[in-house]
C-alpha cells in the first residue's frame, strides 16, 4: 500500500488488483493503523480491477473509523468492474466518489 501525505490530507493507494476475500483482511488492520484523526483522507482505487464483498466490507469499516474521528474520507479513481458494485450497494450515500486524485483533494480543500 502508497501512502503520500499532502497539506492535511493522506493519500491511500492499494497496490494490489484485487481487494477480497484473500487479503481484505490485511488489508483492513494496514489501513487502520493509517487513521489516526489529524487527516482527511483520499483512498485511491486505481489498481483495483475486482472487489467481493470482503473488500467492500473493509471499504465501509475505513469509512466508519475516519467518521468516528470526524474526519473526512473520499475514494477516487474507482474502475468501471469496481464501480458497478459500489452503485449496487449506493455507497454514494455514504461517501464522496470522484474521478481523480485532484478531483478528490479539490473536494476535501473547498
Amino acid at each position: 500500500m502508497k501512502t503520500i501525505m499532502k497539506e492535511g490530507i493522506c493519500i491511500i493507494t492499494p497496490e494490489t488488483g484485487q481487494l477480497d476475500i484473500t487479503n481484505a483482511t490485511t488489508f483492513g488492520s494496514e489501513i487502520s493503523k493509517l487513521i489516526n484523526g489529524e487527516n482527511d483522507y483520499i483512498l485511491s482505487l486505481e489498481s483495483v480491477n475486482f472487489m467481493d464483498s470482503s473488500g467492500l466490507g473493509k471499504i465501509i469499516e475505513l469509512i466508519r473509523l475516519v467518521k468516528e474521528k470526524e474526519r473526512k474520507i473520499v475514494l477516487c479513481n474507482i474502475r468501471d468492474a469496481v464501480k458497478v458494485l459500489f452503485t449496487m450497494v449506493n455507497l454514494s450515500q455514504i461517501v464522496s466518489l470522484h474521478a481523480s486524485v485532484t478531483d478528490a483533494e479539490n473536494f476535501l480543500i473547498g
